[in-house]
């Protein structure tokens, strides 16, 4: 599973940050649902109410099947914790792997074409390599903006609707006779009958460690969801057309890539640019573009 992720998830498809961040975040995901899950297990052996020493083996097993149902339904409703953290931690990955199929063909196009550019080909300018396009900003800034919602919403929900009374050790069940006439033992119907809807105390002993694994994952949610939300920051005051005229802006699609996800300097100078269909303000972008581009030109000749 792990090499399949990885074989979609490629590093040259997003910046340092945000590949760290998906991995990061899909291998606590993968640690922390095994761990979750196997707490889940074994709460359901160690979970114990406290009856009457005369009552029988039985009637306290079934009594202890009850209570840890109640007990359920009241810290784990709607999911167990091993369920939100399978949803929370891992819910980035498919938004990642989405995006990294749909700009996969585009960017391998770009590095092509920037290594052909490099070894001196006079064929490059034939490749579509220099289409100019703005769409693999646009994917990788949406993909970043619905990793970061999705954090900000399980990081928000986690202790308003899922878990919100937390996990107690110590639980009070109150049990109807009813609920346990129905194992076949005189003692234990006996027993049953002496309750009277009285409250018996009960213990969670892993309630402790659902505390707090259930820690752990908030702090991680929180803390990649901000490292997220800054790029997107980051980002967004660097939009093409938008900020067209910032010397900080990217062009299209190959600056971009080649700048920000292969770490290249992006130097090749179209030899036309078609303005027909540009309106004045982008012709202006495109002259200053072009001028700075032959300073740097100029720079490397001196």
């Amino acid at each position: 599973m792990i090499d399949t992720v990885k074989d979609y998830l490629t590093p040259k498809r997003f910046s340092n940050v945000a590949y760290v961040c998906v991995i990061v975040h899909f291998l606590c995901g993968l640690v922390f649902t095994a761990v979750t899950a196997a707490l889940r297990a074994s709460a359901i052996g160690k979970f114990s109410c406290i009856v009457d020493p005369k009552s029988t083996a039985t009637y306290k097993t079934q009594v202890d099947k009850v209570c840890f149902s109640r007990y359920d339904q009241a810290y784990t409703t709607p999911l167990p914790l091993y369920g939100y953290v399978l949803l929370s931690i891992r819910s980035t990955v498919p938004v990642s792997v989405i995006y990294s199929l749909v700009v996969s063909k585009r960017v391998d196009e770009i590095e092509s074409s920037h290594e052909r550019q490099i070894k001196g080909d006079a064929e490059h300018h034939e490749h579509g390599g220099n289409r100019r396009t703005v769409y693999v900003f646009h994917f990788y800034f949406v993909q970043l903006v619905l990793r970061s919602l999705c954090g900000i919403i399980f990081t928000v929900l986690q202790y308003t609707f899922f878990y919100p009374n937390g996990f107690d050790l110590k639980f009070s069940c109150n049990l109807l006779p009813a609920e346990v006439t129905s194992v076949s033992n005189i003692n234990a119907q006996r027993n049953a009958s002496q309750l009277n809807n009285t409250s018996v105390s009960c213990e969670n002993p892993t309630a402790s460690e659902k505390k707090l694994f259930g820690t752990i994952v908030f702090v991680i949610n929180t803390i990649f969801t901000f490292v997220i939300l800054v790029e997107v920051i980051f980002l967004s005051q660097r939009f093409p057309i938008l900020n067209c005229r910032s010397e900080h802006s990217w062009n299209g699609d190959i600056e971009f890539v080649n700048s920000y996800f292969l770490g290249k300097r992006y130097i090749n100078v179209p030899d036309e640019v078609t303005l027909t269909s540009v309106d004045k303000n982008q012709q202006g972008c495109i002259d200053i573009y072009k001028q700075q581009i032959l300073n740097l030109s100029r720079v490397h000749q001196i």
